[in-house]
């Protein structure tokens, strides 16, 4: 316990208090101002600034204790051991200097801010301590242990926030304007708040001894001028340094980022007088900068077509202050004509002076690809217009982010009024076709697939128009974006082939009853030949063997001639059955189309030479007679090309009944026949066999390949197809 009558009461002078506080936060702004520039410098300009912050933070907490001691005030007389005063100056100094050390290195952490916390914090309280060391005084000094203690720990906190705030927080964009004022309150309150607590917990009492006044200096008027002034005057400068630094690195930045401009940058006077330009200016146009600065810029750049707009641009900005975004042709130093896009604005400077500032960006490469795109749209919507084929594009949120100009022109819509919604588009469906389509838009989106349809639509005033309409989906990321298409006009294409369609039908209705007619007349003659002359041949020759008989008995000139008109009788008879045999076989009639393709098959062995091989039902088939007979006549058409072509020495032939259809299939040896014979115009015979097929609901198959020969197939139906109607 100290004696209460041995305590020295203490005051302050609230008004230097308050001078002590502002010196210590004009201090804590000038250090973090440095201390910013550490962070930044590189090299031996990281050790000047670190110098310069770590100076200017001891200084200024030096300067706030003895500027707040001189507001202290003691009833007996109060000295300072000066060497111990300037001895103070160390600890701030260096524990703010080894903080800015630890906060210079790329990754800040926890543990580095309080590391550097300690350090300011420690330096601050060091020097506080030193500082009450130099007290000389008739009178002791006494510490509470709490209150040391508590005014360190304030300082260290105090000085992480700062820390904390400047190097991490302020990484942050949102919080760079709040970190910096709040960075310099908190170091800026450290050492006010250390001292004044550290104060509060100092006693002083009075004592007999005689203090040592060897190097004592006392507090006056000179010693705030020295502890205040010039610690002011040191803040100023380091201030004024790191302003001018500043300036310097801001004035490089905008002198870089004027001359790294990707654009073509002029500065003008407002008489349109070039004051500097950049590189890409040099680039674009072709003139450096000694050729450009003092010239006119219409003179430089400005072709004569152009010079109205220039004037009229400058008006604008120089006059009236305006912005001018635009674009126009400029001229190279070469005379080469460019497009550019143009902004100009003005730009005011101190003294209420102002330039012009414009900048040109070479847009000729997106000029030319748009007009070859505006011509490429036009080729296509000519293209379009001429196939009467529009292009469209649906949205599966329910609407048509494209309809082309040819699109309008086939539904008839008005393309001032832009794409029709879905509930427009359905409305022009024919009433018989709507749902259809209704439910054809629904599976694309739904089910992301495509479409290939004929619809009809109704246009203004009841026309019908048949459209053929093709849609493909487009997918992102496997997401449906939207449906692509085309719907072609086939209203006329339509018409002719339901024309020529018709046409076919009648075409075959009347060669199937040329067909019919054919063999009809073929058995009438047959039969005539066969009934008729062949009867009235043979009465002629029993007639004549009677008579020559009678005539001549005998064996000279007579006899032999009678043999020989006999002879000649017979092989004409024979000729006549063969001719009526083969203009209608009567084994077709009486036996059956099995009998008739074997007598068939025997009579071109016969005749050819050429080896047959038969497979054939073993009891006849029952078909109607049309179907015999168009199968015979393909077999005939088909052992006569054989003969004609193939060059084979051995033919196969099957015939037999398979699901309900009747088939023929003959496969020969021989060379075989290619492709281009077979399509050959002039093969009428194959031509002829192909319609016998097709007029009875049938099909014709053959194909071949050299060296191995040909195979022909017939394959009719049992069941008689509906013939077309006839005379129509």
């Amino acid at each position: 316990m100290t004696p209460s009558g041995l305590v020295m009461p203490g005051s302050y002078d609230h008004g230097i208090v308050i001078l002590s506080v502002l010196i210590s936060i004009l201090a804590a702004y000038a250090a973090l101002d440095l201390a910013g520039r550490v962070a930044a410098a590189r090299g031996k300009a990281t050790l000047v600034w670190l110098m310069g912050g770590a100076t200017t933070s001891g200084i200024g907490t030096w300067s706030m204790h003895f500027t707040a001691m001189r507001a202290f005030s003691l009833p007996v007389p109060v000295k300072y051991d000066w060497p111990t005063v300037f001895l103070s100056l160390l600890p701030a100094a260096c524990g703010f200097a080894a903080a800015l050390f630890l906060m210079s290195r790329r990754e800040i952490g926890w543990l580095r801010v309080l590391a550097g916390g300690i350090f300011v914090g420690g330096g601050i309280s060091a020097t506080h301590y030193t500082a009450m060391t130099s007290m000389r005084l008739a009178g002791m000094c006494h510490y509470s242990p709490f209150l040391v203690t508590l005014s360190v720990l304030l300082a260290i906190l105090l000085s992480v926030v700062p820390l904390w705030l400047i190097f991490v927080h302020s990484t942050s964009k949102a919080g760079r304007r709040v970190p910096k004022v709040g960075s310099i309150l908190a170091l800026g309150a450290a050492n006010p708040v250390m001292h004044f607590s550290a104060m509060a917990g100092t006693t002083f009492t009075r004592s007999a001894a005689v203090p040592d006044l060897a190097h004592a200096l006392s507090i006056s008027t000179i010693g705030l001028q020295v502890f205040a002034i010039i610690p002011l005057m040191v803040l100023t400068v380091a201030l004024a340094i790191s302003l001018v630094d500043r300036l310097q690195k801001e004035s490089a930045l905008l002198d870089e980022l004027f001359e790294q401009a990707p654009q073509a940058v002029v500065l003008t006077d407002p008489d349109n007088r070039v004051l500097r330009v950049n590189s890409e200016f040099t680039r674009v146009f072709g003139y450096n900068p000694q050729e450009a600065i003092g010239r006119r810029l219409e003179g430089l750049i400005v072709p004569d077509e152009a010079r109205d707009e220039f004037h009229k641009h400058t008006e604008l900005v120089a006059t009236r202050g305006q912005r001018v975004d635009a674009e126009g042709v400029r001229q190279r130093k070469d005379g080469s004509i460019l497009h550019t896009s143009i902004l100009r604005l003005p730009v005011a400077l101190p003294g209420g002076q102002s330039v012009l500032y414009a900048i040109f960006r070479d847009i000729t490469e997106r000029k030319r690809a748009e007009e070859e795109l505006r011509r490429s749209e036009a080729y296509l919507a000519e293209g379009q217009r001429l196939a009467h084929t529009g292009s469209w594009a649906y949205n599966p949120s329910g609407f048509f982010d494209h309809w082309s100009q040819e699109m309008f022109h086939i539904y008839g819509f008005d393309p001032a009024k832009g794409a029709p919604n879905l509930a427009e588009y359905l409305g022009t469906a024919h009433p018989e076709d709507r749902e259809f389509i209704a439910g054809t838009i629904e599976e694309m989106v739904a089910q992301g697939v495509g479409c290939d349809i004929r619809k009809r639509i109704l246009r203004l005033g009841g026309e019908v128009r048949i459209l053929r309409c093709v849609g493909v989906p487009v997918f992102d990321n496997g997401i449906l974006k939207s449906i692509v298409g085309t719907a072609m006009d086939v209203t006329e294409q339509e018409e002719l082939t339901q024309a020529l369609q018709l046409s076919f039908k009648k075409l075959r209705a009347l060669a199937a009853r040329l067909q019919v007619i054919r063999e009809e007349e073929r058995s009438r003659v047959a039969r005539e030949i066969h009934d008729e002359l062949g009867q009235a041949l043979t009465a002629i020759k029993i007639d004549l063997t009677s008579l020559l008989r009678a005539a001549s008995t005998g064996k000279g000139v007579e006899a032999r001639r009678s043999e020989s008109i006999l002879k000649l009788l017979d092989e004409t008879i024979q000729s006549v059955r063969r001719i009526a045999t083969e203009l209608r076989p009567v084994v077709l009639d009486e036996l059956g189309l099995v009998a008739a393709v074997e007598w068939a098959t025997e009579e071109f062995q016969a005749r050819t030479g050429t080896k047959c091989r038969l497979d054939l039902p073993q009891a006849d088939v029952v078909i109607d007679p049309e179907r015999a007979t168009a199968l015979f006549r393909i077999f005939q058409e088909t052992l006569t090309n054989v003969a004609r072509h193939a060059n084979a020495s051995e033919v196969n032939v099957r015939l037999a009944k398979e699901d309900r259809n009747l088939i023929l299939e003959v496969h020969d040896n021989g060379t075989g026949a290619s492709k281009e014979q077979l399509a050959a115009t002039n093969s009428l015979g194959i031509l002829g066999m192909r319609e016998s097929a097709l007029l009875l609901g049938g099909e014709l198959t053959i194909f071949g390949a050299a060296g191995e020969g040909t195979t022909v197939i017939a394959r009719i139906p049992e069941a008689h197809p509906t013939r077309p109607e006839e005379g129509k």
